[in-house]
């Protein structure tokens, strides 16, 4: 089910009168709970299957293919499929999204991005943020480096093992 139905059905449990919400569709089941005892205000949680689908094995994430523009001599706009092994053929880590929820380059609109292209990072430091069923999730660099690439633009949905950053490690 896509990201911004499973969005607006939890608005609607979280600001409408529903306690629980149950939604079935030939993609899977969408549950929708909300304790309604709760005296803290705690956010609804989301219960989600597909019987149609395999368990994804997380212990791996394989390179997926990503497109890329490119402008060749005659000033034609095409699209190029990269391997990102390639990446990873040239020492690069790739960040990738432990959770699936919204990326935001910084910590507020009107503030600067966490990183940009280029700058020089440090193990612990935050690189962005990833809300999910809103809670903001810092993503930290794990290891000093360079951010070489940037996969995501802000604002924009993102999918668990999803490529964020591409950084060259420091020696």
């Amino acid at each position: 089910m896509d990201l911004r139905k499973i969005k607006a059905l939890i608005e609607a449990v979280t600001e409408g009168d529903v306690d629980e919400l149950e939604v079935e569709s030939k993609e899977g089941t969408v549950r929708i709970r909300r304790n309604s005892r709760s005296e803290d205000g705690a956010a609804p949680y989301l219960v989600m299957s597909n019987p149609a689908l395999p368990a994804r094995d997380t212990s791996s994430v394989l390179p997926t293919p990503t497109e890329e523009e490119v402008v060749d001599s005659d000033g034609v706009h095409a699209k190029e499929t990269t391997d990102s092994s390639s990446e990873d053929s040239a020492g690069l880590t790739v960040v990738t999204s432990p959770i699936v929820g919204t990326f935001y380059e910084s910590p507020s609109p009107d503030a600067s991005s966490f990183v940009e292209v280029g700058d020089t990072v440090k193990a612990g430091q935050v690189l962005c943020i990833i809300e999910a069923m809103k809670l903001m999730n810092e993503i930290e660099a794990e290891i000093d480096g360079v951010i070489i690439k940037r996969f995501v633009s802000n604002s924009q949905p993102v999918e668990y093992g999803e490529k964020l950053f591409a950084v060259k490690p420091s020696n």
